[in-house]
């Protein structure tokens, strides 16, 4: 958000972008898969009401988005939330890979905190990213936070770089600040240094 300040807009703006660039892509045909958390107080909780939307007034036959959540995410999610989106929504449960699975009780939701639970959170973002990208045609990137990230690396970096690795098309937003603009910025030789040790080491201690 303070890069959003930074850049002169706010959250409205980025509802705004999610809201069109989603409607483009319905009416264009798409199906649509989304990583993360589309649960209410969300940013991206919006989608879900604008598929709602577009479904009972532009086609009742849309496809619906598919949600990927990581272990121990899914825990999480509530059968009655479930049932809640299940006209707009199917959550993919994505089990972590075979180390955490070797390691944890998979029934048991864990917090991302000490060293081992955070490498287990890591991990299972990893393998979920991985799965989810694998089935994609391509990949829309946009804002995404720099800091106090769960994974090996800020999401949006790390989805990036796996979807490269697959040769998946991707589409950058870098207009709206965060770590895809980060990118941009390095892909477009800039001396962003949002990604080195001293500057995450910073943004470690300013989110503690």
């Amino acid at each position: 958000e303070n890069d959003l300040l930074r850049i002169g807009i706010s959250i409205n703006h980025v509802k705004v972008l999610i809201e069109e660039v989603t409607r483009y892509l319905i009416f264009s045909g798409a199906n649509l898969i989304y990583g993360g958390d589309l649960f209410p107080g969300s940013y991206s909780f919006c989608i879900l009401d604008l598929y709602r939307m577009e479904k009972k007034y532009i086609s009742a036959n849309l496809n619906k988005i598919k949600n990927f959540l990581a272990w121990p995410m899914f825990l999480k999610v509530s059968k009655n939330w479930q049932a809640e989106i299940s006209d707009v929504a199917e959550i993919i449960e994505i089990a972590p890979p075979s180390f955490v699975q070797r390691n944890y009780d998979l029934n048991l939701f864990i917090e991302p905190r000490g060293h081992y639970n955070k490498l287990a959170w890591a991990l299972s973002l990893t393998n979920m990213r991985k799965k989810m990208i694998s089935i994609e045609n391509a990949r829309i990137f946009t804002c995404g936070k720099l800091f106090k990230f769960a994974g090996i690396l800020p999401g949006i970096l790390e989805e990036f770089l796996i979807a490269i690795r697959q040769n998946k098309p991707v589409y950058l937003l870098g207009g709206f600040g965060g770590c895809t603009a980060s990118i941009v910025n390095i892909l477009n030789g800039e001396n962003d240094i949002s990604f080195n040790m001293e500057q995450q080491e910073k943004g470690l201690r300013k989110t503690k």
